[in-house]
C-alpha cells in the first residue's frame, strides 16, 4: 500500500493536493488543516536551495488526524507578500502557493517505521521563479487506515473555532 501513496504523491503538484486527494474520499467530511510547530527565518541550511531562507514546520491534519509532518526551507522574496502572509496561519504550503502552478520534484523517498509510512524529500519550483523551496516530510501510516486511524493530540483548531 505504500507504493500505492507514493505513486500517488508523485502524480500532483504538491503534498497538500496529494493528501486532499486522497484523504477526501477515504475520510469525508473534513479538511486538511496545518497545525504551525515552529515558523521563522534562517539562516543557512544544509539544504539544496540557497538565498535568504524561511524554515517552517508543521502537522498536517485532516480532520482530528495527523496524516503528515514536514519541514520546509523556502524563500519568502519568491512570493507575493499576501502568500507569505497567508503562510503565518494554518494553511498547507502547497495550498497557498497553488495559484502559482507550482511543480514538485520528488529528491527522496525512503520507507517509513513504525507510525511513518513514508519519507520524502521534495523540491518544489516556479515556472518564472526556478525552486523556491525544499521539503523533508513524513507521511504517517494512518493514510492508509482511513477509518481505522487513531486521531492525534493535540487536535487543531479551525479559524471558526479559535
Amino acid at each position: 500500500m505504500a507504493d500505492i501513496f507514493a505513486a500517488h504523491l508523485t502524480a500532483f503538484p504538491t503534498a497538500s493536493a496529494a493528501l486532499e486527494a486522497w484523504c477526501r474520499p477515504r475520510l469525508p467530511g473534513a479538511a486538511l488543516v496545518t497545525q504551525v510547530v515552529s515558523d521563522a527565518p534562517c539562516g543557512p541550511a544544509d539544504v539544496p536551495l540557497g538565498g535568504d531562507l524561511h524554515h517552517r514546520r508543521v502537522r498536517l491534519f485532516w480532520g482530528a488526524i495527523c496524516v503528515a509532518e514536514a519541514e520546509n526551507w523556502y524563500r519568502p522574496a519568491d512570493l507575493p507578500p499576501h502568500m507569505v502572509a497567508a503562510l503565518t496561519g494554518d494553511m498547507p504550503f502547497g495550498t497557498v502557493i497553488a495559484p502559482l502552478s507550482p511543480h514538485r520534484r520528488t529528491v527522496g523517498m525512503t520507507a517509513g517505521q513504525g507510525d511513518v509510512l513514508l519519507h520524502v524529500e521534495a523540491i518544489l519550483s516556479l515556472p518564472d521563479r526556478g525552486d523556491i523551496s525544499f521539503v523533508r516530510e513524513a507521511f504517517r501510516r494512518d493514510l492508509l487506515g482511513a477509518g481505522h486511524a487513531r486521531p492525534a493530540h493535540p487536535t487543531p483548531r479551525t479559524k471558526d473555532e479559535a
